[in-house]
């Protein structure tokens, strides 16, 4: 029989991340949060480096999955078939979340149950000169075509904020796959648009600035 459905579905999006991917894991797997009701899935979109063995070594704890490359969209609808949770958080492989991201984002789609999508604060990281400094963003939420003022204002989030109710998401699925990057930002620019969104604004996910990477599959 096929275990119970989690409430939150981990989708790890990775390409030749390797130094990286372990990092992201672990910070999933520390997080407060029952492990009988989220599931981890990493989408290795085919890496020709040492991924495969970093991340096979965490066995069961997650469900791994490598397929021929196709860029960003194409790994995110691979691993969005596969997913069953009633919520989806997004996570790259070189950033890593801080303690409580799943409690927070859980507790804001239970307080807003009309939200489709949840963001919040992040930690940058700059990997050439060991910086870390808390970056903001526009706190803005609601239904913003009511608020023109706010979606003005409104900026698209990179993957590691994201997180998804599976009922709002679906109404933008597939993505198409001809975007092999910035999949992240056709989510969140048009989730702006099916469904209201809230915030919570403590900072709980570290995005790492590579010198040179754009961040893409």
């Amino acid at each position: 029989m096929r275990p119970q459905k989690p409430l939150i579905s981990v989708l790890i999006d990775t390409y030749n991340y390797g130094r990286y991917v372990e990092e992201a894991i672990e910070s999933v797997l520390a997080q407060d949060f029952p492990v009988d009701e989220r599931e981890i899935l990493v989408v290795d979109d085919g890496s020709t480096d040492d991924t495969a063995d970093r991340v096979r070594k965490f066995g069961l704890e997650i469900n791994y999955f490598r397929k021929p490359n196709g860029g960003q969209a194409s790994a995110f609808n691979f691993g969005l078939r596969r997913a069953r949770g009633k919520y989806v958080a997004f996570l790259d492989a070189d950033d890593y979340w801080l303690p409580g991201k799943l409690s927070r984002v859980a507790e804001e789609f239970e307080k807003h149950p009309d939200a489709g999508m949840v963001y919040h604060g992040l930690r940058q990281l700059d990997s050439n000169e060991g910086r870390i400094w808390d970056a903001r963003a526009a706190q803005i939420s609601g239904f913003l075509p009511a608020k023109t003022g706010d979606l003005l204002r409104y900026t698209w989030f990179p993957t590691s904020f994201l997180a998804f109710r599976r009922s709002a998401l679906e109404l933008l699925l597939p993505i198409p796959e001809s975007l092999t990057i910035q999949a992240d930002a056709h989510l969140s620019a048009l989730i702006v648009f099916v469904a209201t969104f809230a915030i919570s604004w403590l900072a709980t996910t570290a995005l790492r600035r590579i010198p040179g990477a754009k961040h893409v599959l």
